[in-house]
């Protein structure tokens, strides 16, 4: 009597043993605030050793604090700007930062959380300005020595991360001096702003390089600033 041999094919149901996991539980970016319209943000990856389609992710945005503002591509985890939507865009001088809870979903319906902090990045928009268009002094008829301050000017700019710096134009000017009677005499000469002024790059005080001799009655200069550069 012969043997008969059965080969029995045993199939396992695959089950959903782990939900999917990021890396980190928060991820910070930076986007500068004229970015375009579709700017890749960031890729986020969220891993799930599962087979099947419990191994399958999907990627969703939980919260955020401008909704419409962000997108997330649901299976690559691709993060990016939804510029373009009427009064919505990022705008540094407003909000400095969003924060975005990012789900991770896979095909059991399992679930892995991260965030996603975006801090907008200032870009120069906006020129320095003076509060006022000119700075007229007048100064005393006595010595006054090189060095001493006569005159604090400041400049605003509504760009929060780029400081002022400040110059002088050099323009034409005329020279003051007094005779022996002590009377103020003034010719013109190639002698320019530079050469009599200088100013704190930093704070905008302006300070006299030598000594001046005589009155110099409403001695009135411009001042030239420009931004700090990146």
């Amino acid at each position: 009597m012969g043997l008969s041999l059965f080969s029995p094919q045993i199939e396992i149901e695959p089950r959903n043993h782990f939900a999917p996991s990021f890396s980190s539980l928060i991820y910070e970016v930076g986007c500068p605030e004229n970015a375009p319209d579709g700017h890749l943000i960031a890729k986020l990856n969220a891993v799930d050793p599962d087979r099947s389609i419990f191994g399958q992710v999907k990627y969703y945005i939980a919260q955020c604090d401008e909704p419409d503002l962000f997108e997330i591509d649901e299976d690559s985890g691709e993060v990016t700007l939804h510029a373009g939507n009427g009064d919505i865009s990022l705008d540094r001088e407003v909000k400095g930062s969003h924060t975005l809870e990012i789900v991770a979903r896979d095909g059991g319906g399992w679930l892995g959380y991260t965030k996603l902090a975006v801090k907008v990045i200032d870009t120069n928009e906006y020129p320095p300005q003076f509060p006022v268009t000119e700075y007229r002094i007048t100064l005393p008829a006595e010595r006054i020595r090189s060095k001493t301050p006569i005159l604090q000017v400041v400049a605003v700019d509504a760009d929060t991360e780029f400081g002022i710096r400040y110059s002088i134009v050099d323009l034409p000017t005329t020279a003051f001096r007094s005779n022996s009677n002590s009377t103020t005499t003034s010719s013109p000469t190639t002698k320019r702003d530079s050469s009599y002024f200088e100013i704190n790059p930093d704070s905008g005080e302006v300070r006299l390089r030598m000594m001046l001799v005589g009155q110099a009655d409403d001695i009135y200069r411009s001042f030239q600033r420009r931004s700090k550069p990146n």
